[in-house]
């Protein structure tokens, strides 16, 4: 009984141990941004992202070409 008691706080140790780094991970400690900045970077973030999905897409429909042609 005494063994089971001990591996319950083990285990209740550790969950707590794991919730206090996951909180600690998203808190953020860092100044707050400008908003024009913050606005800036997601629209750069955003420029790539479109960019990325652009790119797949033309080769996306490449490759059914010449699948199309064989």
């Amino acid at each position: 009984m005494v063994k089971q008691s001990t591996k319950t706080n083990s285990s209740s140790v550790i969950i707590i141990i794991t919730i206090i780094i996951i909180v600690i991970i998203i808190i953020n400690f860092q100044r707050p941004k400008d908003p024009n900045d913050l606005l800036n970077d997601w629209s750069r973030k955003l420029n790539s992202l479109m960019s990325l999905v652009n790119k797949t897409t033309h080769l996306i429909a490449k490759e059914e070409m010449i699948h199309n042609l064989q």
